[in-house]
């Protein structure tokens, strides 16, 4: 059990890593990857426009990576929206435990439908469970349904890799206006 705690480690390590290096460099980058997903979102499902044009705000992770063996780990790095604006960064670390195996990369893109809701996520006051907000974008009308759950809403695309589960968990995220990041 410990070598599988130890191999779970590694991994969730070397993902958060990746995803760092891949996104030092300038808000500009950073948008424009994250403007880039939402619109192949969007192409994945048309109905996700009038999602996007109800919510207050909505953060956009382009890459995510998460993988491992029983427990597993994640994270990603993107851009938080105000009304189409884009405001900060965001970083995004998920853990899950169950039964699980193998390696994922994904975007996500977090919806926010009040005030309240987007205050709260810029406040790191935001743990979101795995799986109990979420819809996955990729078939058609996959969000004809979309359901909030105290105004937050989670849609996910897969980019590539496999990873099957049945687990729980949460994500953690944390918010860093672009005046305060220093770029």
């Amino acid at each position: 059990m410990n070598d599988t705690l130890s191999l779970a480690a590694r991994v969730v390590a070397a993902a958060v890593i990746v995803s760092s290096i891949a996104w030092a460099g300038e808000p500009s980058k950073e948008v424009k990857e994250a403007k880039e997903a939402l619109d192949a979102f969007k192409a994945k499902d048309a109905g996700l426009k009038k999602h996007l044009d109800k919510a207050v705000g909505y953060a956009v992770l382009p890459r995510v990576q998460k993988g491992g063996f029983l427990v597993a780990g994640g994270g990603g790095e993107g851009v938080l929206f105000e009304k189409g604006v884009p405001v900060g960064t965001v970083k995004m670390s998920q853990m899950t435990f169950g039964a699980q195996v193998g390696g994922q990369s994904f975007s996500e893109l977090v919806l926010f439908s009040t005030p309240e809701a987007l205050k709260s996520f810029k406040a790191a006051e935001t743990e979101l469970e795995a799986g109990g907000t979420s819809a996955v974008a990729g078939n058609a009308e996959t969000t004809k349904n979309l359901e909030f759950k105290n105004g937050v809403a989670i849609v996910t695309m897969v980019r590539g890799g496999v990873m099957a589960e049945a687990s729980v968990g949460g994500q953690k995220f944390e918010f860093t206006p672009f005046e305060k990041s220093g770029r």
